[in-house]
C-alpha cells in the first residue's frame, strides 16, 4: 500500500487539495452503477470512448435509435398495408364450377413409356409453322432438328403425369363449353368425355406451360405473397376469367384450379378441383396474416393423399388463360418451370 505524506508547507498543502478536489470531481462525474464485463473492452476504439463527454452519448444514443424507430413504422406501415389487402379480399366468391360436372370423369395418370401424344401439330398450335417446320411440302410439315427433340423430350415429361394439362383444360372448357364438341360430339359436359377422346388435347394444354408468356407469368406470381395470390384469384373468379394455381413442395409441383375463395378474418379456404381426385372438392388454407399455405388432399377412403405446405412466396403460382394462348414465334426450348 502506498504511504502518504502530509505536505508540510502552506503552498503544498493548498495544491495537494487542488488535486484532491479535482479527483473527487472526476469521480462523481463518471457513472458509478456500470460493471464491468469482457465485451465492454474489445478493442481501442471502446476505450476512447470512455472519454467521450456525456452530451456526446446521449446524441450517439440517440442518432443511433432513430433507425429503431422508423424500423418499428415502417413494420407497423407493412402490417397496414396487409390488413388493407386481406380486407379487400371478399368474403365469398365463387366462379360456378362444379367438378362432377364441369371436370373429368377419369383422375390424371402417368404411364410407363412415353405414348407419343404431342406431336409436330401440337407444337405448330404452340409455336406457328415458321418455328416448327424446317420445310412444309404439301401441306405436311416436317419439323426442325431442335422441334423433334422438343417433341421427344415433352412426351417424356408427359409420361410422368397430365395434371397442369387436365386442369387447363377443364377451365378453358368451363368458360367456353361450346368447345367440348370440337373434342367429342356425343357430350356436353366435360365429364361425359373420356380419357381417350381428351387425351390430344390434355396433352397440348399440358404443353402450354412451355410457352414464355405462360412460363413468365407463374415465374412472376411465384414472387407474390400468398396472400397477394388470394386476392389475384378471388377478382379473376369474380370476372369469371379463370386460371390455374400451381403449388410447389419439395422439389414437387402440382397444379390445381381454383374454384371458390371462402374469407374468414384472417384465413382463406380455397376450393379446388384436383385432377387426382375426380368429382371430389380439395381445399388449399391460406392464413393471410402469416402468408402461410396448406394443401391436404384426401382420398375418397378418408386416408391423406397429400400434405403440403409453404411460406411466403415461392411455394404457390398463378397462370391466367390469357398466357397460354400466346402462340410464341422464337427459339424452341424447355420450360424452366
Amino acid at each position: 500500500m502506498l504511504t502518504f505524506r502530509r505536505p508540510k508547507t502552506p503552498r503544498a498543502r493548498s495544491v495537494v487539495a487542488l488535486v484532491l478536489c479535482a479527483s473527487v470531481c472526476l469521480t462523481f462525474a463518471l457513472p458509478t452503477s456500470v460493471s464491468a464485463k469482457p465485451g465492454d473492452f474489445l478493442s481501442t476504439s471502446t476505450a476512447k470512448s470512455a472519454a467521450t463527454p456525456r452530451s456526446a452519448v446521449r446524441n450517439t444514443k440517440t442518432a443511433t435509435s432513430k433507425p429503431k424507430i422508423k424500423q418499428v413504422s415502417s413494420s407497423r406501415a407493412r402490417s397496414r398495408i396487409n390488413v388493407k389487402l386481406i380486407r379487400s379480399i371478399p368474403r365469398k366468391v365463387s366462379s360456378g364450377f362444379v367438378p362432377a360436372v364441369n371436370g373429368f370423369s377419369f383422375a390424371n395418370w402417368a404411364s410407363e413409356a412415353p405414348q407419343g401424344v404431342i406431336n409436330v401439330e401440337t407444337l405448330v398450335r404452340l409455336f406457328g409453322t415458321s418455328t416448327t417446320c424446317a420445310s412444309v411440302v404439301e401441306g405436311t410439315c416436317h419439323p426442325t432438328e431442335s422441334a423433334s427433340l422438343l417433341i421427344e423430350r415433352l412426351n417424356q415429361i408427359l409420361a410422368e403425369g397430365r395434371c397442369e394439362g387436365m386442369v387447363a383444360l377443364a377451365d378453358e372448357l368451363f368458360r367456353h363449353p361450346s368447345l367440348i364438341s370440337s373434342i367429342s360430339p356425343e357430350t356436353t359436359d366435360t365429364a361425359g368425355l373420356s380419357a381417350e377422346q381428351a387425351s390430344s388435347e390434355i396433352a397440348f394444354w399440358w404443353a402450354t406451360q412451355i410457352t414464355p408468356e405462360a412460363a413468365r407469368a407463374a415465374k412472376t406470381s411465384r414472387k407474390m405473397s400468398p396472400t397477394r395470390i388470394v386476392k389475384t384469384i378471388a377478382l379473376r373468379m369474380k370476372n369469371r376469367s379463370g386460371g390455374t394455381l400451381g403449388l410447389y413442395y419439395r422439389g414437387k409441383g402440382h397444379a390445381v384450379l381454383p374454384i371458390s375463395i371462402t374469407r374468414s378474418k384472417y384465413r382463406a379456404k380455397i376450393s379446388v378441383y384436383d385432377s387426382n381426385f375426380p368429382d371430389t372438392i380439395q381445399y388449399v388454407n391460406v392464413n393471410l396474416r402469416t402468408n402461410a399455405w396448406r394443401y391436404t388432399a384426401i382420398n375418397s377412403d378418408g386416408s391423406v393423399a397429400l400434405n403440403w405446405r409453404g411460406k411466403n412466396s415461392g411455394g404457390l403460382d398463378f397462370v391466367a388463360p390469357s398466357a397460354r394462348r400466346t402462340q410464341y414465334v422464337g427459339t424452341l426450348s424447355l420450360p424452366t418451370r
